[in-house]
């Protein structure tokens, strides 16, 4: 991907949506963000620190990434919300599935937060996976919230509504964060963002 001379500035609290068709660079911005890869030229600032100069580990505390395939766990919902932090209070577990709309779920479930999640979620519809996945990324307060090529489907098969109710919970998440969602309706195969 070639950046001559781009400048984009993203203020506290801003949500930006990145599209563009497949292997337009989506992903590969984040993972530049992330520092999965290096940049070759130029830089990369967050609050005016240059990212190289920051630990990737470090970084990467600070950004929250929710991504479309999502990898559950076998064990409780809780716990798959908290990849078993035991820093991270069931309080701050529940209020990030209420961002997210997940609680309503989340309470239907036989044993609610205790409840059992089977190896890769399979007992839970797509859109259930997205939520717990959109929940786990709240749930650590990132300062940078990123959305990559995430759809909710809630059931519907709507993937369109869904980026949309994704895209207004990510808003009301962040009122105070750096926000960069990135959107791409793989089922139109036209870009999409309804920030």
């Amino acid at each position: 991907m070639d950046f001559k001379e781009r400048f984009i500035s993203i203020k506290q609290g801003e949500t930006v949506a990145i599209v563009g068709h497949t292997g337009a660079g989506k992903t590969t911005i984040i993972s530049l963000l992330s520092r999965f890869y290096d940049i070759q030229k130029g830089e990369i600032l967050i609050d005016g620190i240059n990212i190289q100069h920051v630990a990737p580990a470090d970084l990467r505390k600070h950004i929250g990434v929710v991504l479309q395939d999502v990898f559950l766990f076998s064990g409780d919902i809780k716990n798959n919300i908290s990849l078993g932090n035991e820093q991270i209070p069931l309080e701050r577990i529940k209020a990030a599935a209420r961002m997210v709309g997940a609680n309503k779920f989340i309470e239907e479930l036989n044993g609610g937060y205790d409840g059992i999640v089977r190896e890769r979620g399979a007992t839970l519809s797509g859109g259930q996976k997205q939520l717990l996945s959109f929940a786990r990324a709240l749930a650590y307060n990132p300062r940078i919230l990123v959305l990559d090529e995430s759809h909710i489907e809630r059931g519907y098969g709507n993937r369109t509504a869904g980026t949309k109710s994704h895209t207004e919970s990510a808003q009301r998440a962040n009122v105070h964060r750096h926000c960069a969602p990135a959107f791409y309706n793989t089922e139109s195969g036209q870009d999409s963002c309804h920030a």
